[in-house]
């Protein structure tokens, strides 16, 4: 399961002079000694080639006591904002997974079904 990645409208971003992205992720935190967890969303353009984001901001941007308790729950509104950016044509996912053993990153690709 992702906890961040990139969507973009295309699979070949690097191709583009500027890509417009978005990037869910879920954040844990520590809150009065509880974990909870919190769903937000960067949005930006990114320029591959000069390796510079272009108007960074964030879209999604919870307050303290908007965060969920369970990261199930987190997940369930993480999985209802890429379905939404989906919707826009935001369907290119982008995201790294790590080896369950060595821990080695390995960049995947997904293309997004809307449900």
């Amino acid at each position: 399961m992702p906890v961040m990645e990139t969507l973009y409208k295309t699979n070949a971003p690097e191709e583009l002079e500027r890509a417009e992205y978005y990037q869910p992720r879920i954040e844990p935190k520590v809150l009065v000694g509880k974990w909870v967890f919190f769903v937000t969303e960067k949005h930006a353009w990114y320029d591959d080639r000069g390796k510079q984001v272009f108007a960074p901001g964030f879209t999604l941007d919870p307050k303290e006591e908007e965060g969920y308790p369970s990261l199930e729950a987190a997940k369930a509104r993480y999985d209802q904002q890429v379905n939404h950016r989906a919707s826009e044509g935001f369907v290119h996912s982008f995201y790294i997974e790590f080896d369950d053993i060595t821990l080695i990153p390995r960049h995947r690709y997904r293309r997004i079904e809307r449900v």
